[in-house]
């Protein structure tokens, strides 16, 4: 089962998009470039198919030092730190698919309710079993061992020390 709901993912970023998040960078110190033309063409094909929603979170992140510099990102920096965000986002909306899908098959499933006699069966049967469990836990008590098992048996057992025919030597 799928949702039906749609969330806005953003659209592709334009010219004017990437001008924009280097206009809001530029505050930061950046070196010098010989040619403003072919750096802006560099962001812009750095930021292909990037999210206008992803970039600006990018610029965001810059912005708070989530590139670990105080300096302008080169266009692969700015494109890494677009990936990052773009991947954090894509992972918060495959959880909430996930989420979704998950109350939707648990609103389909029928509720089961056991009746009294099946309850009194189960409760019966663990009884029952901790009964068997609890009696294995006495069998250790060596009074309970000794009534069990013959006394010349357990002298037989070799690895008991002072019972075995040929005790160990120290």
């Amino acid at each position: 089962m799928q949702s039906n709901t749609k969330v806005d993912q953003g659209r592709e970023v334009t010219r004017q998009d990437v001008a924009g998040a280097l206009m809001a960078l530029s505050s930061l110190p950046k070196r010098q470039t010989v040619d403003p033309s072919t750096e802006f063409d560099a962001y812009c094909v750095a930021l292909d198919r990037v999210r206008n929603i992803d970039l600006g979170e990018a610029v965001r992140s810059v912005l708070q030092g989530g590139c670990g510099h105080a300096f302008f990102p080169s266009p692969p920096e700015l494109r890494l730190r677009c990936n990052a965000v773009m991947e954090s986002r894509l992972d918060v909306l495959q959880r909430e698919r996930r989420a979704q899908c998950e109350r939707e098959q648990r609103a389909s499933m029928p509720m089961i309710i056991h009746s009294a006699e099946e309850r009194r069966r189960v409760a019966d049967l663990y009884r029952d079993y901790l009964s068997r469990v609890n009696g294995a836990a006495v069998g250790d008590d060596p009074a309970v061992i000794k009534d069990k098992y013959d006394a010349k048996a357990l002298a037989a057992i070799p690895d008991r020390v002072g019972n075995s025919p040929n005790p160990p030597n120290p």
